[in-house]
């Protein structure tokens, strides 16, 4: 094995795959699929607050377009930050229009369109005029310096996606890939552990575009349509989310509101205490992120067993398959308080996670 070509698998993504500080208790799963391998180099360019189209604009995208090589793997993940049923606030960068589906429920493939930095999006604009307080005034001065930041052309949001969908944007990683020979892999986003009620997740605006998770949806019609490897990290954390339950759930998330560091996991489970403490939806801990790093190497181990391929079975997990383990390298301690409920997370793993 030592005279092998090893794999490099490249991570694009946002705050949900990024790498985190040690005393950060937020996690990424980028940072912990070396636990479950053993000689894959992963090199992770997830950045928090990245959508398809931002990593892009900037420059990202082209890194990786200069380092990858033939037989690597590039893993994309975006979703949270495309999802443009969210407040306008981030729209000039984020915001990824889907476009308006076909009578069969299929999202189009429009092109995107560079437009000069010197110019923010009409939509945006009109939406900011709408409040024009101090705070928005100052907003739309950061708009400017962000968008000049990508230098001389950029991406633009476009309303309904004139200038570029989603699933446009995400072909562009699948295509970066193909180009040198690696193989691209389309994973869906975990859901935002937000609850209608104690044991089913909301399904609305801001929540992977409502509408049974319009973006999840897109993303596994252009892999159907592409022939892309898929790993849906969604559909599992959506099961694992409404079997445990709310409060369980939001103790494999990070905190928004009070004590965000320290040493974990004991003065997580301090901050937990303090009633003042809000818990995220989105974002995980480091146990949470360890869970879905776990749960897409079982989802490539499945594959493998399976046989899956793609592109007509030129594509497939087949050469990381002499590096996946049996057990992980490392085990991840979990916050005290899912002492009791932790079997029930057990379950969904094969892996032993603790």
């Amino acid at each position: 094995m030592s005279n092998e070509k090893k794999p490099s698998v490249f991570l694009a993504g946002d705050s949900i795959v990024k790498s985190y500080d040690e005393e950060e208790f937020t996690g990424g799963w980028g940072q912990y699929l070396n636990l479950f391998t053993e000689g894959i180099e992963f090199i992770n360019y997830a950045e928090g607050g990245r959508s398809s189209r931002s990593f892009i604009n900037l420059g990202l995208l082209d890194k990786i377009s200069k380092e990858i090589k033939k037989g690597d793997y590039l893993f994309i993940e975006f979703c949270h930050n495309d999802d443009e049923t969210k407040g306008y606030e981030t729209m000039y960068d984020r915001f990824v229009p889907l476009g308006k589906p076909d009578g069969n429920g299929n999202f189009p493939v429009i092109q995107g369109e560079r437009i000069s930095t010197k110019f923010l999006p009409s939509e945006y604009m009109a939406a900011l005029s709408s409040s024009l307080t101090y705070i928005d005034r100052e907003t739309l001065v950061n708009a400017y310096d962000t968008i000049a930041s990508y230098g001389e052309y950029y991406y633009p949001y476009s309303q309904g996606g004139k200038l570029g969908t989603y699933k446009w944007f995400l072909l562009q990683y699948i295509l970066t890939a193909r180009k040198v020979g690696a193989i691209p892999v389309l994973v869906t986003a975990p859901p935002r552990f937000s609850y209608r009620d104690s044991n089913r997740l909301a399904d609305g605006a801001g929540l992977h575009g409502g509408e049974n998770y319009a973006y999840i949806r897109a993303i596994r019609q252009l892999a159907k349509e592409e022939k892309v490897l898929i790993l849906d990290l969604f559909t599992e954390f959506k099961n694992i989310g409404e079997a445990i339950g709310n409060e369980t759930a939001h103790y494999l998330t990070a905190i928004k509101y009070g004590t965000t560091t320290g040493k974990w996991p004991e003065d997580y489970d301090e901050a937990k205490k303090n009633p003042y403490t809000v818990s995220e939806d989105t974002h995980f801990n480091k146990f949470g992120a360890y869970l879905l790093a776990a749960k897409l190497t079982e989802l490539i181990a499945k594959q493998l067993r399976k046989g899956i391929k793609a592109n007509d079975g030129a594509e497939s997990f087949e050469a990381l398959s002499p590096y996946i383990l049996d057990k992980p390298v490392e085990k991840i301690a979990y916050p005290t308080e899912i002492r009791t409920k932790i079997n029930g997370i057990k379950r969904f793993f094969k892996y032993d996670i603790v």
